[in-house]
């Protein structure tokens, strides 16, 4: 779900830390954005193979013949009419192919946005344990995100670029030929450097957006800078807004926005309001049915549109979690309460100063995410310890205010809508109560131990999923590892089919008390070998998932009968993602997580670093903790095998 593999090079870039901006580039943020390569439709014969090849370990012989039937059907009938339509459509556009299509499946799903769509991001604690109480870690992020958004906005953020050859792209040279480099030509002043600028539309949707619902398929909505020169904040279960820019968009003093947090922080009538955010995590037309009900009060209008245009949320969480576990429960969903799942992100921030980004996914996969969650860790790490604020607290306004003074926002509830807030948090608590959350945290394997034997990380750790699976239920799973494909024009992501021939021969071997270590080891390696190579064909967009997809949903919109490729088994099971796994690598990051796309879905949010690897395991209660049993026990049965 969460998109990879980005590299980002800025050691030589000085950060003006006192300014209002992070750090200021030589070459404009989306300097390059006019250059990108488009993402290339694939050959449709090479698409075909690569579908029959990830449909082999997941059905039977006589499953896979009813395939091979209807690949050649495909190839011979409707698929080539197909591949003509969308080779045309994608020259009509400067974009990816399959970019609109993705947007709308996002927005025309009507299921819940919590555990569904949004992610979530655990940021590290900060080092000085002073830096951590709650009003002091929210003041001191929230500035930091300021700036980052000021940096963004000004397009004086770093461009994402991939550096092959850093001696020679990290250079005044480089910064300063690609800089005076017409933008439709700079992409490939840079490429001469060995520098690869990635994508950035995605950006543009991470601060002051929201999505609205709206009967059928949702909207993905922008505010303008004067528009949005505040902040939402939630507090058990009332909303606020506090303004934190100037009206010339300058961020307000740090001591501002603290006194604002704790004054929230005391407000006494916190808990008396209706949960209104439970309505955000509803159904999506039930919920649009019961906004458009409210916005006939100018009140709910007024407070809703206050919430829409905010830069972001803030979550001033009251429970402090302290394990691994209830970590990633309470980022991952919390009580529901305090949450507006409809907005580009929320800054969630515990009573301890354990801290998180929850975010929407509609508009984006996580690269402009992870690089606002490191730069702003980043940034707020740097920041001197200073005195809490105890003088000169606001109190709450019912009214627009100055900057910094907490403003409490109304709303009028019938008895119809609160009906409806009642039944959406029993609905959520019954969805949250159905689900398992493990976690799995072993110092058995790392990327240090990993590097010295040569073996990628990343494959270690899928095919660890794939054995565990395979010796709790007992067969291959059709599985999902996403991949970035920000190389190109609105890259979004490509399938990584982590289960191979190759990962099933492997992990029934390592089920086979008669397998020779030798022969263990040498499938293994295999396997990961041949993952190394798929996921770079999907960070290439060489993968067969998103053509597919592209090609069904172009016979969808014509009303054609869809092609028997379609409706063959192997399609169903591929469909229905078993592990759903993704990864990120930061030194800010603590935990991430997602939910289960079905109820049979094992979600896998993973990360290795240099001595150690993490998991957690969210599913509908078919087993988490049996499942990280399996898996710490195959990492260490495989690290026996090839690092001893």
């Amino acid at each position: 779900m969460l998109a990879r593999r980005t590299t980002i090079h800025a050691s030589k870039h000085v950060r003006v830390f006192s300014s209002i901006y992070l750090h200021e580039t030589k070459i404009p943020t989306y300097h390059f954005q006019d250059s990108l390569p488009k993402l290339g439709i694939p050959k449709l014969e090479d698409t075909l193979k690569k579908y029959e090849y990830s449909a082999s370990p997941l059905v039977s012989a006589e499953e896979l013949q009813v395939t091979k039937k209807a690949i050649a059907s495909f190839l011979n009938g409707e698929g080539p009419k197909l591949q003509e339509e969308l080779i045309a459509l994608d020259k009509q556009r400067y974009s990816s192919f399959y970019n609109a299509m993705w947007f709308d499946m996002y927005l025309e799903s009507r299921a819940p946005l919590p555990l569904n769509f949004n992610p979530q991001l655990t940021f590290k604690m900060d080092e000085n344990e002073s830096k951590n109480e709650q009003a002091v870690r929210a003041t001191n992020l929230v500035s930091s995100s300021l700036r980052f958004y000021r940096t963004l906005l000004d397009e004086k953020l770093i461009p994402d670029i991939f550096h092959t050859e850093p001696k020679k792209s990290e250079t005044p040279l480089y910064e300063n030929l690609c800089r005076f480099s017409p933008r439709k030509f700079a992409f490939y002043t840079s490429y001469f450097f060995g520098a690869y600028p990635l994508d950035m539309s995605q950006y543009q949707g991470l601060f002051s957006s929201t999505r609205i619902p709206h009967p059928g398929k949702d909207e993905l909505r922008k505010a303008t800078p004067q528009q949005s020169k505040h902040i939402v904040v939630q507090r058990d279960t009332s909303f606020y807004t506090v303004q934190v820019l100037n009206d010339d968009l300058s961020p307000i003093p740090a001591d501002a926005i603290e006194r604002a947090f704790r004054s929230i922080l005391q407000d006494s009538e916190s808990s008396k309001s209706e949960p209104v955010g439970l309505l955000s995590g509803m159904e999506r037309d039930a919920w649009a049915r019961t906004r458009d009900q409210m916005e006939q009060s100018p009140l709910n209008k007024a407070s809703l549109e206050a919430i829409d245009t905010a830069l972001f949320a803030v979550c001033l969480e009251g429970d402090s979690p302290v394990t691994y576990q209830d970590i990633s429960s309470s980022m991952l969903h919390g009580n529901g309460r305090n949450r507006w799942f409809d907005k580009s992100f929320q800054l969630i921030v515990a009573g301890n100063g354990t801290s998180a980004v929850n975010f929407e996914h509609a508009w984006g996969d996580g690269v402009a995410v992870l690089r606002y969650f490191n730069e702003v860790y980043k940034d707020s790490k740097a920041v001197a310890p200073r005195d809490k604020v105890t003088d000169r607290i606001p109190a709450i306004s019912s009214s627009p205010s100055s900057a910094g003074v907490p403003v409490r926002l109304g709303f009028e509830l019938d008895s119809n809508i609160r009906s409806t807030i009642e039944k959406a948090g029993n609905d959520f608590d019954s969805v949250v109560s159905s689900l398992e959350l493990a976690t799995m945290e072993t110092d058995i394997v790392g990327k240090e131990l990993l590097k010295k034997k040569k073996i990628g990380a990343d494959g270690f750790m899928q095919m660890a999923f794939q054995l565990a699976h395979q010796r709790m239920k007992g067969y291959t799973p059709s599985t999902y590892e996403s991949a970035s494909t920000a190389a190109f024009k609105h890259g979004r992501t490509e399938t990584i089919r982590s289960a191979t021939p190759e990962a099933k021969q492997f992990a029934l071997a390592f089920c086979d008390s008669s397998v020779s270590k030798e022969d263990r080891a040498a499938l293994l390696l295999k396997a990961i070998k041949n993952h190394g190579s798929l996921t770079k064909d999907g960070l290439m967009g060489k993968g067969m998932d998103r053509h597919l997809f592209a090609l069904k949903n172009l016979a969808q919109k014509n009303a054609r009968a869809l092609p028997e490729l379609y409706t063959d088994k192997s399609y169903q099971v591929l469909s229905k993602i078993i592990l759903s796994t993704s990864t990120l690598s930061s030194d800010a990051l603590y935990a991430g997580g997602f939910g289960p796309v079905n109820d049979e879905c094992f979600a896998l949010a993973y990360g290795i670093e240099d001595n150690a690897a993490r998991t957690a395991i969210a599913t509908y209660k078919l087993g988490s903790d049996e499942f990280a049993h399996h898996l710490e026990k195959s990492l260490k049965d495989m690290r026996d095998a090839v690092c001893k």
